[in-house]
């Protein structure tokens, strides 16, 4: 029989002390944790080579993964949202995974930077504090940070300079920036400032219609963690000003709910697709 769920009762504290430990465990038992978290852990299931869960329900990180995360583990704390140590693992593991893939993604790009030119490209004009991306460019001038495209290795560096007046500054650097074709300029002028936009994340990368800021995460928090019923759930979040909330309401929070576990998983996957060799 299933155990019934209940939330944490550990102080926050003694959870920071726990998660380290139960981290570094062989196998991390899901069957304690919320349907919240243990939904979010499998989610990351197409991380074959990094996170497998058993069907009993145990979570087994692989190596070198596993060392990543559990070194990376101490930034992870969540006092307001009573989670255990297990929980607060199961969260935490695809956004985990999307920083480890595109960190070894970007790895990839500087190894061809090395290999190409016998040491990095370094920002050349912009001092002091900055921010730069590794990427490629195309024939055409298009600029991409994926490792998989073809192109001349180059570098963007954006920074906010502060004086008299104060002003952004951008600079693409590279041996095919040399190019004087105006609609490869163009191009590669368009391309690297909609990278610059979307890296400091003034702009979502993908398409669709934009969302309320993590209203469907807190949907899902609310029904999967917190075990909220749909009438609790519609008191709390929906904004259809009626006075009684029908079943209109409901569906259509629910859906908010589900579709915060899908996007886990088209994270973890877009992430998977990146690093994935040109073939």
């Amino acid at each position: 029989m299933a155990r019934k769920y209940q939330l944490p009762t550990q102080s926050a504290k003694d959870v920071a002390s726990n998660v380290v430990a139960v981290a570094s465990q062989e196998r991390i038992d899901l069957n304690v944790v919320s349907r919240f978290c243990r939904k979010i852990a499998q989610s990351t299931l197409e991380f074959s080579e990094g996170v497998q869960i058993t069907d009993n329900g145990f979570l087994i990180l692989k190596s070198p993964f596993r060392e990543n995360f559990v070194q990376s583990l101490l930034v992870y704390e969540y006092p307001f949202a009573r989670f255990s140590a297990e929980e607060t693992i199961a969260y935490t593991l695809p956004r985990h995974i999307c920083w480890y893939l595109k960190s070894r993604r970007l790895d990839t790009v500087r190894e061809r930077f090395v290999a190409e030119f016998n040491g990095p490209l370094m920002p050349a004009i912009l001092r002091g504090n900055l921010q730069f991306w590794e990427g490629l460019v195309s024939e055409g001038g298009s600029f991409s940070v994926e490792p998989k495209k073809s192109g001349v290795p180059a570098i963007i560096a954006f920074q906010a300079v502060e004086g008299e007046p104060p002003s952004l500054a951008l600079e693409i650097r590279g041996p095919a920036v040399a190019n004087a074709d105006a609609t490869f300029r163009k191009t590669l002028l368009e391309t690297a400032l909609k990278e610059v936009i979307i890296a400091t994340g003034l702009a979502k990368g993908g398409r669709g219609r934009p969302r309320i800021p993590g209203l469907p995460e807190n949907l899902a928090h609310a029904r999967d963690h917190r075990n909220l019923g749909k009438v609790a759930i519609a008191k709390e979040f929906c904004d259809c000003r009626q006075e009684r909330h029908d079943r209109r309401c409901f569906d259509r929070l629910l859906k908010l709910a589900d579709g915060f576990y899908a996007s886990k998983r088209a994270s973890v996957a877009r992430e998977l697709s990146k690093c994935q060799a040109k073939s």
